[in-house]
């Protein structure tokens, strides 16, 4: 159960609900959970990669989309373009949509509106050929 979607439950359920966490700019994050603070808080990692799994590892640096996220560098395309943020996007955009759908799929990724809905289930019904009905 999300916080911010509590309209609804059983009031028994609603009791265990924390007030407003204060950030909505996160997304629906927050929910039942014994300790909610150390549940959701965001993992700050400055150190090396020992004893990490690999699924928690930070980001390699070959392997970040963008590297300006905080504006602390030229914001403008040539500024993203020397740093070097766009320099596969030809390479996967060349493997066509299908293979980027279903990439999407296999990540995992979901929507940020209040239902989860995953990325790549709803990519792949955005590219699909008409077929007449509605042009």
């Amino acid at each position: 159960m999300v916080t911010c979607l509590s309209g609804g439950i059983p009031h028994s359920h609603r009791t265990n609900l924390k007030t407003c966490h204060g950030d909505c700019c996160r997304g629906h994050n927050r929910g039942l959970h014994p300790h909610p603070s150390t549940a959701t808080a965001p993992l700050h990692y400055y150190g090396e990669e020992e004893g990490l799994d690999g699924r928690n590892a930070p980001l390699k640096d070959e392997d970040r989309i963008f590297t300006n996220l905080y504006g602390r560098h030229d914001w403008r395309l040539k500024g993203a373009l020397k740093r070097g943020d766009w320099y596969k996007t030809k390479e996967i955009i060349l493997k066509g949509p299908e293979w980027i759908t279903n990439e999407a799929k296999i990540s995992g990724l979901r929507g940020r509106g209040g239902a989860g809905f995953p990325t790549g289930m709803k990519w792949s019904f955005m590219h699909k050929p008409s077929d007449g009905r509605y042009d």
